[in-house]
């Protein structure tokens, strides 16, 4: 009989892929045996009970556990339609995540594009606007920007969870955060996210929207919004009232039970990113390879090393030099997603150089916690001999 671990041996097709699940056989053990017991299955105690002790260990007020990553980032701007109605207008990071930029646009936002630095290759520079941003962590690099300069900042830290700028975690920056628990990242809930704030009106709204528009999930703030705008409603129908345009992203108990155990052990799986990503960067230093480059007062828990070849050539010779050493390798993203097809931007359109450079020659390097220093020696000696 095949286990959950063997599984992911089996069907796993490098022996050094990007990603491992950090789900453990223990955790799959414990869940059976919860589900035996025929819990509550839809998003109930243990979600919020999730959501306390994430909000708690971030160092946040408010947590909102939503069922992805990619759903954490389309709540921020349907909050910003009600919390902000007079904004039009969200300036956008060239380097991220379809889902850090594409609700914005559906939206019917219009975007200004901010190119990466070149360094860290987080959103750089801010534009002088004053329009709301979205800020992004690539890979979990800390963004180099200035993270306090923005009136609203959107910060998707999805897959930054566990770095910090300048000792202060990612995510406690923005007026509103995300965060992935996708199985690629520093923890996993199967599928599933969170969205953090300190406001609570911000709390209530991705409350709301999260799940219908209703007032039914409100913690004691609810009589507030049924004061101020159940006028003309019959009492028995309160429950049922609708107070903003909402969705269903909810998550099920069964991934707040995971994440629960998850963030038990997260400083853990954490220290052990940032121990390889602090290898992979000495076993690069004095190459002619480009890496992602914090700050020296960063602390990088990243979930892949962002890495230049010398050209898109180069690349295709160290993909296929990783490929027959069974190293799984990956583009960085979609390169420059103004680039991508569902923007419609004329290609001249679009001015951000560095983007476009990590789009040519950007490649990914794995960081699992189940590397050894000799796994990542394995893995840096197969790339650094690949001449360009």
């Amino acid at each position: 009989m095949l286990t959950g671990k063997n599984l992911k041996v089996r069907f796993s097709m490098f022996r050094y892929p990007i990603a491992r699940d950090t789900i453990t056989q223990a955790d799959l053990d414990a869940l059976a045996d919860w589900l035996r017991t025929g819990p509550w299955l839809t998003m109930g105690a243990l979600c919020r009970e999730f959501e306390e002790r994430f909000a708690a260990w971030l160092g946040r007020k408010y947590a909102v556990f939503v069922n992805s990553g990619s759903s954490a980032n389309w709540l921020m701007p349907l909050v910003l339609k009600q919390y902000r109605p007079d904004v039009r207008t969200i300036q956008v990071p060239a380097i991220g995540w379809a889902t850090t930029v594409s609700p914005a646009k559906a939206l019917g936002y219009e975007l200004e594009w901010n190119d990466v630095d070149k360094y860290t290759w987080g959103t750089w520079p801010v534009a002088s606007t004053g329009h709301p941003a979205i800020y992004v962590h690539t890979l979990g690099v800390p963004c180099a920007a200035g993270l306090a300069t923005v009136g609203v900042l959107l910060e998707d830290a999805c897959a930054a969870l566990g770095s910090a700028r300048e000792g202060r975690k990612v995510g406690t920056f923005g007026t509103m955060a995300s965060f992935s628990f996708y199985y690629a990242h520093q923890m996993s809930t199967i599928e599933g996210g969170m969205v953090v704030t300190d406001e609570a009106l911000l709390d209530d709204l991705l409350r709301m929207i999260r799940a219908h528009g209703w007032g039914a999930d409100l913690p004691e703030r609810e009589p507030r919004w049924w004061k101020d705008h159940g006028q003309g409603r019959w009492d028995f129908n309160r429950k049922f009232t609708f107070y903003v345009p909402g969705m269903n992203v909810r998550p099920m108990e069964m991934q707040a039970f995971l994440g629960l155990r998850q963030l038990a052990r997260v400083d853990e799986m954490i220290a052990r990113r940032v121990a390889n990503d602090t290898r992979y960067r000495n076993n690069f230093a004095g190459s002619s390879f480009v890496l992602q480059r914090p700050a020296e007062t960063d602390t990088v828990c990243s979930i892949a090393i962002g890495v230049l070849a010398h050209s898109p050539e180069h690349r295709a010779k160290v993909a296929y030099a990783r490929e027959l050493a069974g190293v799984e390798t990956r583009s960085i993203g979609g390169g420059n997603l103004a680039r991508q097809p569902f923007m419609q931007i004329a290609y001249a359109a679009n001015q951000c150089p560095m983007a476009d450079e990590i789009g040519r020659r950007g490649f990914q390097l794995p960081n699992t916690t189940d590397l050894t220093e000799a796994d990542i020696d394995v893995i840096c000696e197969t790339v650094l001999k690949v001449k360009g």
